[in-house]
């Protein structure tokens, strides 16, 4: 008859450490083995500049004004933009513009709105605030 042997804390102990090796190792075979797509890849100066590129087309078809200048420009030499390009520009990141253009809302309740968002981080000068509110007031009419 074959006696049954219990396995001694020693042997257990070493047991349990190179099956933890051994997971270790098969991690990281796998975690090499991984397609190059899986990996985080930075954007390149010239995605940046493309995509800005975009934006500011897309700005200019808006009927927006697009500013050509090549370095910083003053706040008060900066264009105006139109209310629905304020809109696609600054709420059209978490809000669907077209969305926005169906509430109807007299222009102090879209006011009441405005200094919620900019508490949560929208930027915009006193005559974009003016721009805008002059849009969504007139878009409910």
């Amino acid at each position: 008859m074959l006696a049954h042997r219990t396995m001694r804390p020693k042997d257990l102990f070493i047991t349990i450490i190179v099956n933890a090796v051994f997971a270790a190792v098969l991690g990281l075979l796998a975690s090499c083995s991984m397609p190059q797509k899986s990996v985080t890849q930075t954007v390149s100066p010239r995605d940046v500049r493309d995509a800005l590129a975009e934006q500011v087309a897309f700005q200019a078809d808006a009927g927006a004004v697009v500013s050509t200048a090549e370095g910083p420009v003053a706040p008060q030499d900066m264009p105006v933009q139109s209310g629905l390009s304020l809109l696609r520009s600054h709420c059209a990141g978490c809000h669907l513009s077209a969305w926005i253009d169906k509430i109807e809302k007299p222009r102090a309740e879209w006011e009441e709105i405005l200094e919620r968002m900019e508490a949560m981080g929208v930027h915009l000068s006193d005559t974009e605030k003016d721009v805008l509110l002059d849009y969504l007031a007139v878009a409910d009419n």
